[in-house]
């Protein structure tokens, strides 16, 4: 089967893009099997970098899109 190549997005609140991630997959230090939750055979762990303390919105986009919210204290 194949799959769409994946991209992370990372914007501001006003909607400016921080960050893109293509073919996460590729980046073996991004993705990780996920020993939390046994119904997502993996996790994408997104490092802070550079990402001020506020609200982000981030976009995953594949053959589908999936939207969320992602807050850094």
């Amino acid at each position: 089967m194949e799959y769409a190549p994946l991209a992370i997005t990372i914007t501001d609140v006003t909607g400016k893009v921080l960050r893109t991630i293509t073919n996460p997959a590729r980046h073996s230090e991004l993705v990780s099997e996920s020993a939390q939750n046994p119904n997502n055979k993996y996790q994408i762990v997104i490092e802070r970098g550079n990402l001020k303390p506020g609200v982000y919105f981030v976009e995953l986009r594949g053959d589908k899109i999936y939207r969320g919210k992602l807050i850094v204290k």
